[in-house]
């Protein structure tokens, strides 16, 4: 099996946030501003399998918070074995180094495009897009999953608790198990069941 062979991988992490009310203490509005997406965010961690399963789901952290971090927290490195592959979304490739220090054990799968130009800007070329396919059916499994889980109005309320949507957010997330599966093969006939 490839590098790239979804089958291999053990889960694909991604982080998504979920914009919030502005806070009225400034501590605050420090802690959970997302210079990304120009808001105040509470930040989750999702992992699902290749076969589109929900495997994680983390509590909320504060929007300012890196990718890396949010996924350290979770504790998610605690349980994956040695020798494991799992695909980090591209968000992630600015730590890619930190990551594989953190994670000496585990097999780091990430998109690396290649420098262009002799500038900073990065591309991917022929042959990186022929081999990651495979991976990235899987990358886009957790992106339709975190659309689940906004889809649900409660989880994106901007005026209920933390602790009451990191619980929205965590069952809709594992709900989404039970609806219509998230995989290519299942995907021709849409997601009609949303909403």
């Amino acid at each position: 099996m490839d590098e790239f062979g979804a089958s291999a991988i053990r889960m694909s992490v991604d982080a998504t946030e979920i914009k919030v009310a502005t806070p009225s203490c400034p501590k605050m509005q420090k802690l959970l501003y997302s210079a990304y997406k120009n808001a105040h965010t509470v930040k989750y961690t999702a992992a699902i399998s290749p076969d589109g399963t929900t495997q994680h789901w983390s509590r909320g952290y504060p929007g300012s918070i890196s990718d890396i971090d949010c996924f350290i927290h979770t504790g998610l490195d605690k349980v994956l074995e040695s020798g494991d592959s799992v695909y980090f979304d591209k968000g992630y490739m600015s730590c890619r180094e930190t990551l594989c220090k953190r994670l000496p054990n585990l097999n780091v799968i990430m998109p690396t495009p290649k420098r262009y130009g002799g500038g900073s800007a990065f591309q991917f070329d022929m042959s990186h897009i022929e081999g990651s396919r495979g991976v990235s059916t899987v990358r886009i499994h957790v992106e339709r999953l975190n659309r689940r889980v906004k889809a649900y109005r409660l989880t994106v309320n901007r005026f209920i608790p933390t602790s009451f949507r990191d619980v929205a957010t965590f069952c809709a997330a594992f709900l989404s198990n039970y609806r219509s599966p998230l995989t290519a093969a299942d995907w021709s006939k849409g997601d009609e069941d949303e909403g």
